[in-house]
């Protein structure tokens, strides 16, 4: 695999795809937010790093991982206000679900690290964030990726 502009392009659109897919967001974006969500929640992921991984390579080829980090987004003050961080957690329960259901997404990738088998596993952490004057509750996502044989090796 050459780990070339379009396959780059190919993994950030299976990434938003997947998780536009499941119906969950009122919004899904490959890149962070300009605004605050309008109504209901929203959904947007973005790289975060990249590394070769030596556990998965071989002689003539270097894996890699790829982090993504991906922020749900609710505004803080909805109705009722006790029924905002069990929606948030029910959302991102449903995401990691989502990944380990379909941890190859479709078979585009070597695996999704449910784990941490090779770094970080996916996983989710709340905050709280003003975004514009806008209060929000987050969820932020660590969504890593495996993908194998990224780079050529000498030979």
């Amino acid at each position: 695999m050459s780990f070339d502009a379009a396959a780059i392009k190919s993994l950030f659109s299976e990434v938003t795809s997947h998780a536009s897919a499941l119906n969950l967001f009122a919004d899904v974006n490959g890149h962070a937010p300009e605004s605050p969500p309008g109504h209901g929640a929203s959904y947007a992921v973005w790289l975060s790093g990249i590394t070769p991984l030596p556990k998965v390579s071989g002689l003539a080829s270097t894996s890699g991982r790829v982090e993504f980090t991906g922020h749900i987004y609710t505004k803080m003050r909805a109705r009722p206000l006790s029924g905002v961080d069990p929606a948030v957690m029910l959302l991102a329960s449903d995401l990691i679900g989502a990944y380990s259901a379909d941890f190859t997404l479709g078979g585009t990738v070597m695996t999704v690290d449910l784990l941490g088998a090779y770094g970080t596993p996916l996983q989710g952490a709340a905050a709280f964030a003003d975004f514009q004057g806008t209060p929000l509750r987050v969820m932020e996502m660590t969504l890593p990726i495996v993908l194998d044989d990224l780079w050529d090796q000498e030979s």
